[in-house]
C-alpha cells in the first residue's frame, strides 16, 4: 500500500515523479557531483603527498624524494675449509674460512641422517655485514670420506645483506670421517 502523496517526503517524491528527462538530468546531476568530489578528494591526496614528498626532500613535482634502490645481483664461487667445533649424534657445527668472491669466515651447522643432509649457514663475508642461508643435499661414503652434493637458499643477512636472497645455489664438498674436516664448493647467484 503506497502512502498518499502529502505524507511521502518531499526529495522522494522529486526523483520518483519525474518525467525521463529529468530522471536523466538528475542523474547527471548526482554523477557529476560524486566526480567533483572525487576530484577534489583526489587533489587533497595530491598536495598531501607533495607535502611528504618536501618532508623527505622531495619538491613537490616528484624530483628529489625517496628514492627506490635496484638490488645488486652478485654472482659467487666460494671454496672454504672448515674444522669441527662440535659434535653430538647426527649433528655436527663446522667453523672455517672462506676464499673467493666474498672471502671470510663462515659457521655451518649439519644434521646427517644416511643419505640425507641439512644444512643452516652463517657467512660473513670480509667488507662487512653477513648473511644465512639453508640447504639440502645427498651425502654418500667412499672409505674415509664422506662426499656431499646439494642446493641451498639464501634468506637474509645484516649490514649490507640486511634483504640478501637467492636460490638454487650449488653445494659439493667431501667431509673426513675421523677429523671431520670439512671442503666445501659454494656456487651461485644472490641479490642483496
Amino acid at each position: 500500500m503506497t502512502k498518499p502523496r502529502s505524507q511521502q517526503p518531499r526529495g522522494l517524491r522529486a526523483v520518483t515523479h519525474l518525467d525521463p528527462l529529468g530522471r536523466r538530468k538528475f542523474v547527471a546531476l548526482v554523477l557529476g557531483l560524486a566526480v567533483a568530489i572525487g576530484i577534489v578528494i583526489s587533489m587533497d591526496v595530491v598536495a598531501a603527498s607533495s607535502r611528504a614528498a618536501s618532508v623527505t626532500g622531495g619538491d613537490g613535482y616528484g624530483r628529489r624524494g625517496p628514492i627506490a634502490v635496484a638490488a645488486r645481483e652478485l654472482a659467487f664461487a666460494e671454496r672454504g675449509h672448515l674444522h669441527l667445533v662440535s659434535h653430538y649424534h647426527e649433528n655436527i657445527v663446522e667453523e672455517g674460512h672462506g676464499s673467493g668472491t666474498l672471502s671470510g669466515n663462515i659457521t655451518v651447522q649439519m644434521t646427517l641422517a644416511f643419505s640425507h643432509a641439512s644444512v643452516t649457514f652463517t657467512a660473513y663475508p670480509s667488507s662487512g655485514g653477513s648473511f644465512v642461508g639453508r640447504g639440502e643435499g645427498t651425502i654418500y661414503a667412499e672409505g674415509h670420506t664422506a662426499n656431499f652434493t646439494g642446493n641451498a637458499t639464501i634468506t637474509g643477512g645484516t649490514g649490507k645483506y640486511a634483504h640478501a636472497s637467492g636460490r638454487n645455489i650449488r653445494l659439493r664438498g667431501t667431509l673426513q670421517r675421523k677429523t671431520y674436516a670439512l671442503y666445501v664448493q659454494v656456487e651461485g647467484k644472490m641479490r642483496y
